[in-house]
């Protein structure tokens, strides 16, 4: 049967969907939860749990409660596995912000002074961290960049020189056990992975004594072998950095080249489109030269279309139009007047001019008017059957119209 806090950490692993929900801080709580899961297939000795998170912004002192991976992270060290225990934060923007880690060492552990990824306060900063990016980083390559970073430079290390002279066994969380009770971390060397020990994963923790000569030469060989692993770090620190600027980059220019296609694709597709219209703008312009040559061919003038019946049909219609002329100069007259442009003296002397003549033209439409209703009514009565014994009616007259002065003085 399972023990207590095995099943506690079986109900934590389960329901970390739940407890991401619950939390309530996430804005992708759905990538929070895939990766979260990722992690605790690929890594057996991490649950997920909450914690609350002490941060700064400023002079200010903030506290939240974020989704949290406590427990050990494997790492190998000279052919030897290891186990460091982390507690890893998910931060309320993620994945936009990288994760945030924090070595926990146990009571005999300290975390080495001066350490390049490791601050005194057990915060972790790797450069896959600093270059996080929500696109092309993840957190399964974050814990395993993590765990080559730590097998480089051991981010904790037991306290004092003494050497346990226990062989022990690692248990799932990297502690050594014994009779069933959780003791703290030992040294590196006492847990190493099984290929050092026995059958069940032991490794002997006592190494013989060096002395003399020997002692010198291997202590010279260590400093020699930290210089050239530092440097090594560094080195390989600085290539990480500049590989992942320079996929950075490759993906930029990919999309500038994906960018710069589309556009040429578009160009091509709008000079299509502007010869389609040219095109267009040239066949309307056909069709309306067309149209208009047409209507030019069939428009004629009003005074063409006019078809003059009678002896003093024209005349009548040349009366009306200036009847209808002297008309217009009243108005304009009037207009003028309310704009300032002549004086009232002038105003009422053209006025009395055209009233006069527009009077005259009027008359004359009206004794027109009256000789055609005369023609009128003897073409009716020519038209006519004569009466027995009466003679027939004579011709009607066929003389011009009475010239303008004659009815002027029969008016």
């Amino acid at each position: 049967p399972l023990s207590p806090s095995a099943r506690a950490m079986a109900g934590s692993r389960a329901n970390f969907a739940a407890l991401v929900d619950g939390l309530g801080v996430y804005s992708d709580s759905a990538r929070v939860k895939h990766d979260i899961s990722r992690a605790i297939r690929e890594y057996r000795t991490l649950s997920p749990m909450s914690s609350p998170l002490t941060f700064f912004q400023g002079s200010d002192v903030f506290q939240e409660t974020l989704a949290t991976l406590n427990g050990t992270l494997p790492m190998v060290y000279r052919n030897a596995t290891y186990y460091i225990p982390i507690e890893l934060f998910f931060p309320r923007d993620y994945p936009a912000s990288a994760p945030v880690v924090y070595v926990r060492p146990a009571r005999d552990m300290i975390i080495p002074s001066r350490h390049p990824m490791v601050a005194s306060d057990g915060l972790v900063q790797i450069a896959y961290g600093e270059a996080w990016q929500r696109d092309t980083h993840n957190l399964s390559d974050f814990l395993a960049m993590l765990s080559a970073a730590f097998g480089e430079k051991p981010p904790v290390r037991t306290r004092g020189t003494a050497r346990s002279n226990a062989t022990s066994n690692r248990g799932a969380t990297g502690y050594s056990r014994q009779n069933g009770s959780a003791q703290p971390p030992p040294s590196y060397d006492s847990l190493r992975s099984g290929n050092a020990g026995g059958a069940n994963g032991t490794a002997a923790a006592n190494e013989p004594p060096v002395a003399g000569p020997e002692r010198t030469k291997r202590d010279a060989l260590e400093k020699i072998q930290t210089k050239v692993q530092r440097t090594f770090e560094n080195v390989r620190s600085k290539l990480d950095g500049e590989f992942q600027r320079q996929s950075v980059l490759q993906k930029r220019q990919e999309q500038i080249d994906e960018a710069e296609e589309a556009l040429k694709a578009r160009q091509e597709e709008l000079r299509a489109a502007v010869e389609q219209a040219d095109q267009a703008e040239q066949l309307l312009r056909s069709h309306l030269e067309q149209s208009q040559a047409q209507e030019a061919e069939k428009s004629a003038r009003v005074e063409d279309s006019l078809i003059v019946r009678g002896d003093h049909a024209e005349q009548l219609i040349q009366e009306v139009a200036m009847v209808q002329a002297l008309e217009d100069a009243s108005y304009f007259l009037d207009r003028a007047l309310g704009q300032g442009a002549i004086s009232l003296d002038v105003f009422l002397r053209e006025v009395r001019k055209i009233s006069r003549r527009q009077f005259m033209h009027r008359a004359l439409v009206l004794k027109i008017r009256q000789m055609q209703e005369a023609e009128g009514e003897s073409a009716s009565a020519a038209s006519k059957p004569p009466a027995r014994g009466s003679s027939p009616a004579p011709y009607p007259s066929t003389s011009a119209p009475p010239p303008y002065s004659q009815l002027m003085s029969g008016l």
